[in-house]
């Protein structure tokens, strides 16, 4: 009915994936573990945690965060949100190239810069190079000469170890006219098994809601991005505004600031 009333074929794939997705959320019988069969494991963590030992598989760059958190777990959901030009992408992409540095497979799709800039910036992090230099066609011999290494050594990675140390950008061109919902992105996800899947601007993403209100359009995304990891086990890290009246000194900040929807500090981890 939908195809002959001229809805695009993407679209309607796309809305049958959310409605398999939730339907897949119902079937915990399936997934269900017990206390004594996991006490062991439970005991291991913290024998692990005790060592000074990373329980969670993927890391923060910074040390203060990992003595905290033992490590970003399987199923968190991350949020870097600020103002906007408060450096959030730049933070974002920071945090991807230390996981790629790490062996990690990371999965990104950004809403708010074409693939092009994402790997100017990523090898320009790598490299240790200007951004404005670079961007200008001005780098000195030795910046130059850091930039090509760099570029063999990300092949190298990438064939050393069969693909699995890279960085992946999924686009929006494969999920047309609006259909890129979380369903998509966890449809990308099962085809390149990444690490970790980082966001870049997840407010920006359609959205399952049928409401034309942007609380509940955003409310759903969050919903949907939490269940994404809690379900696929693998953490999610993504960008995301924070409101007007959020403190402009990024001292006092907390997720009452986070805009669009509550639901997003609700389900943050």
């Amino acid at each position: 009915a939908d195809l002959e009333a001229g809805k695009n074929p993407g679209l309607i794939i796309t809305e049958h994936q959310d409605k398999i997705s939730r339907l897949g959320l119902l079937s915990t019988r399936l997934n269900s573990s017990t206390f004594s069969g996991s006490v062991d494991s439970t005991v291991a963590r913290y024998d692990r945690a005790a060592k000074g030992e990373y329980v969670n598989p993927i890391l923060w760059p910074w040390e203060r965060l990992n003595k905290v958190t033992r490590g970003i777990a399987y199923t968190d959901f991350v949020l870097y949100f600020g103002r906007p030009k408060n450096k959030k992408t730049f933070v974002l992409m920071y945090h991807a190239l230390y996981l790629y540095l790490q062996g990690k497979h990371v999965l990104m799709y950004s809403k708010e810069m074409p693939e092009d800039e994402i790997w100017d910036r990523a090898i320009c992090f790598l490299a240790d190079l200007p951004y404005e230099a670079y961007n200008a066609g001005m780098l000195s011999p030795d910046e130059y000469g850091r930039l090509r290494s760099m570029a063999e050594f990300v092949k190298d990675m990438a064939r050393d170890t069969h693909g699995r140390q890279q960085i992946t950008c999924v686009s929006g061109l494969d999920a047309p006219d609006g259909s890129d919902t979380v369903a998509w992105l966890a449809s990308m996800a099962k085809k390149h098994l990444p690490d970790v899947i980082i966001i870049d601007g997840v407010y920006l993403m359609a959205s399952s809601s049928k409401s034309k209100e942007d609380h509940s359009k955003a409310s759903a995304i969050s919903r949907a991005v939490r269940a994404m990891a809690m379900r696929m086990r693998i953490p999610v890290i993504a960008t995301i505004q924070a409101n007007r009246k959020a403190d402009k000194s990024g001292f006092l900040s907390d997720s009452d600031e986070i805009a669009f929807s509550d639901a997003f500090s609700q389900d943050a981890t």
